[in-house]
């Protein structure tokens, strides 16, 4: 149960099936070992019982009688170890519990039968204790001699039995043959050892095969991986290549996937573009209402309505910026060149008012780069260098640091700066300090909202240049 709850918890598939593989395995050669050992150890009995059942028939067949009802083997066995003591081969003949005779080679000792066999049950096996030690297979058999005969009969022969035989009860004899089985016994040892070795082996030689094969068919999920990857580092789109056919409906699915997420988000843009469009003519008709107003001395009315066609703007560009930024998430963005899009928007800015006579001071790796969105990171720097244009008097700094999954924007002026109290106040949406000053207060507002999509914050606080220092800090993933 312990390894049943480990497998569920383990996340890799190459070490799950490396560990099934390292149980079941030596599992299977161990049966397949057994029943093997079982297999030869039983061929071998039945070849000693073979050979068993011919030395009994050759000695039903020699043995004679006496006048005094002593056997004696007519055709001695030409194995000498039959006559050997203890040498491995044995015969026994009994007349009830009596023995009548044996091999020499059992010397002073005799085969005890447990049970001995009845007449017309033929051979009957037996596994029994014999001399020196020795563990004897057994074949024992009941045997009637015709009187006045040298001929036996055996159970093979009862359907033959005369009408005389049932008025004088015949004498029946047991006849056994036996040999050392002991020699299987170590036969069977040296099998076990020869096979365990051979197990070891063989054991090694198929987990090293396991894990090639292993090895080559994760291959493809690797590649998968690679390529999924790719995707989350923004070098490409979808999952291209020659992948096998039951990886091709998952890539299906998450090409169909990143397709909808891509579909949702230009979606999303598109109907902030469709609303801001739209409300464009009715703001532009309040405001010509406003006007209108306005010159007819209804100046209070005026203003009101400039004030609500301020705070609509406002809503809707910032509105907008949360619509096209992108942000963090699972998919990264592609590489972006910080300080060439930092160039790019001071040259901007150097064409709006004041921005020509200010010195925008780039303080930057040349080499620098960064996974932010291109949209997002010309939202969050314009909208900051925007708000330092109209304060700075000669002088902008700008820098960035950057760490494994972080980025920091710093932007200062030598403006007029703000007191601790007022800058809560500043990242509201449409919050002016100062109404003398372009703007409609949206600026920070949505760099706010842009830092807040990439798990950022947005920290104001004095500069040594004399004015505002922003900084805002953003999570990234590389």
């Amino acid at each position: 149960m312990d390894v049943r709850h480990r497998l569920k918890e383990m996340k890799s598939l190459r070490s799950r099936m490396i560990i099934i593989t390292s149980i079941f395995l030596p599992f299977v050669l161990g049966i397949t070992g057994a029943g093997l050992v079982t297999l030869i150890e039983r061929a071998f009995t039945n070849i000693l019982a073979k050979e068993l059942m011919a030395n009994l028939d050759q000695l039903t067949s020699s043995v004679e009688f006496d006048k005094n009802g002593h056997p004696s083997i007519k055709s001695p066995f030409m194995d000498l170890r039959f006559i050997q003591p203890y040498g491995g081969k044995y015969w026994q003949i009994w007349k009830s519990d009596v023995t009548l005779g044996r091999s020499r080679s059992l010397w002073d000792t005799e085969i005890q039968l447990p049970r001995q066999p009845k007449l017309g049950a033929g051979a009957k096996e037996y596994k029994l204790p014999g001399p020196d030690g020795q563990v004897l297979l057994v074949m024992a058999t009941a045997v009637i001699f015709d009187n006045n005969s040298e001929n036996p009969r055996t159970t093979r022969d009862k359907a033959k039995s005369s009408l005389e035989e049932t008025v004088a009860k015949p004498t029946v004899y047991i006849l056994a043959t036996a040999t050392n089985y002991n020699d299987i016994h170590q036969l069977k040892q040296n099998i076990i050892r020869d096979v365990l070795i051979a197990s070891v082996g063989l054991m090694s030689l198929l987990l090293l095969t396991a894990l090639a094969i292993i090895n080559i068919g994760l291959k493809p999920l690797d590649s998968l991986r690679k390529r999924v990857a790719e995707i989350v580092n923004g070098e490409t789109r979808r999952i291209k290549g020659n992948l096998p056919t039951e990886l091709r409906p998952l890539v299906s699915e998450l090409n169909n996937l990143l397709a909808a997420q891509e579909e949702s988000l230009r979606s999303a843009r598109n109907r902030a573009s469709g609303l801001a469009h739209g409300l464009k003519t009715p703001l532009a008709i309040m405001t010509t209402e406003s006007r209108a107003l306005r010159q007819k001395g209804l100046h209070r009315q005026a203003d009101e309505i400039d004030l609500q066609i301020k705070k609509m703007q406002s809503h809707v560009k910032r509105e907008l910026a949360r619509a096209r930024a992108r942000g963090t998430g699972t998919i990264k963005s592609k590489k972006l060149d910080v300080k060439p899009a930092l160039k790019g928007l001071v040259s901007v800015m150097k064409r709006l008012p004041g921005g020509d006579h200010i010195d925008w001071q780039l303080e930057l790796d040349e080499q620098m780069v960064s996974y932010i969105d291109v949209e997002d990171f010309d939202e969050i720097a314009g909208n900051l260098l925007d708000n330092a244009r109209k304060w700075a008097k000669k002088k902008i700094r700008i820098s960035c640091r950057q760490s494994e999954h972080h980025f920091r924007l710093i932007v200062e002026d030598d403006g007029p700066g703000i007191a601790d109290n007022q800058q809560s106040r500043l990242l509201k949406r449409g919050e002016k300090l100062d109404g003398s000053v372009e703007g409609d207060g949206v600026g920070l507002a949505i760099v706010r909202d842009m830092v807040d999509l990439y798990e950022g914050s947005l920290r104001l606080e004095a500069s040594q240049l004399g004015g505002l220092k922003i900084e805002a800090f953003l999570t990234i993933k590389r």
